[in-house]
This record gives C-alpha cells, structure tokens and sequence, in this order.
C-alpha cells in the first residue's frame, strides 16, 4: 500500500521545494502557499497519471473521471485540512524555525505529510470498503496488501491469521524463519 504514495511523494516535494524557494526571499507567506499548492499538483497529477497510464486517449478520459470519487474518499478529508490549514502554517514555520529556506520547507513539508499520511490510511481503508463493497473484504484486502508482505519484509516470521492461530507445531515441522513463511496464507 505504501508504495502507491512514493513517487507523488517525491514529484510533489521536489516542485514544493522549487516553489517555495523561489518565493521565499519576496513573501514567506508566498513561499508557503506556493509550495502547498505546487506539493498538490505534484502529488496528485502523479497519482492520477499512474492510475489511468494504460488508457489512451478518451479512454484515459473515462478512466480518470471513474477515479475522482475513490481519490476524493480516500484523499478529501485530509487534503482539505492539509491545504488549507496545516501544510501552509507548517511550511511557513518550517523556514523559520531552521533559519534556512530550503531545509525549512523540508521540515515543514514533512512534518505535514505526517498529519497527512495519518488522515490518510483512515480514508483508503473506506475507499477500499467502497470499491470491495463490504468492510470484511476491504479488511481482507488491507492484511493482503499491507500486514502478510510487511510479516515477511520486517520480521521474517509468521504472523499467523485467522485459522491459522490454532496451528500446533508438530515434531516434524520446520519451526524456523523459513517453515514459518511458507505457512503464511
């Protein structure tokens, strides 16, 4: 699931950045709306793109008006406050508090995308309930997307779900690293 943010992530920074270095030295006030504006059309312009790259033409037309109600469950509530409120009070605090254009925008920009990111999760999960149809299944979805493939990355062992949780190792099970993922579902 994190993967579908990274590059937005790094297109928006980058003409953040760029913004609002630009404008810092006339109007800090300028830099910071510049670089929340331009952090948006970054991120979200990615996003769309990536979602709607293998359509051509009216075809990527169609596709894109068929994200617009996901992108705005999963997105609304949190780019609102992030626009309007945080992203612009951080990136304005951000240079002034370091002292430095640059690195102050950084801070601010991440420091947004950490309120952002956590408003964010609450939203796919609903936008994943609506495209599944039910919870059940946009929770299913979640651990088979996010919490199998992070058990395997991060920890290198099981961690066991649903009917799984009842296994009782027997003498000739592999209860290493190994026979611990190849019990994975």
């Amino acid at each position: 699931m994190l993967r579908r943010y990274v590059l937005p992530e790094i297109v928006g920074t980058v003409l953040a950045v760029a913004a609002a270095s630009a404008l810092h030295r006339t109007s800090p006030y300028a830099a910071a709306w510049a670089g929340s504006i331009a952090e948006g059309i970054g991120y979200y312009g990615t996003l769309l793109w990536r979602d709607t790259r293998g359509h051509r033409g009216a075809g990527r037309l169609r596709a894109l008006v068929r994200q617009v109600p996901g992108t705005l469950v999963e997105f609304g509530t949190a780019e609102a406050l992030d626009t309007l409120l945080v992203r612009p009070a951080l990136m304005y605090a951000g240079p002034v508090l370091v002292g430095d254009a640059t690195l102050g925008v950084v801070a601010g920009k991440l420091a947004a995308d950490l309120v952002f990111y956590l408003l964010v999760f609450g939203g796919r999960l609903a936008r994943l309930r609506l495209e599944a149809g039910s919870e059940a299944e946009a929770v299913q979805d979640l651990q088979d997307r996010v919490a199998r493939p992070a058990a395997r990355a991060l920890i290198g062992a099981a961690v066991t779900v649903g009917e799984e949780q009842d296994h009782v190792v027997d003498a000739g099970d592999d209860v290493g690293p190994a026979g611990l993922l190849r019990r994975l579902p």
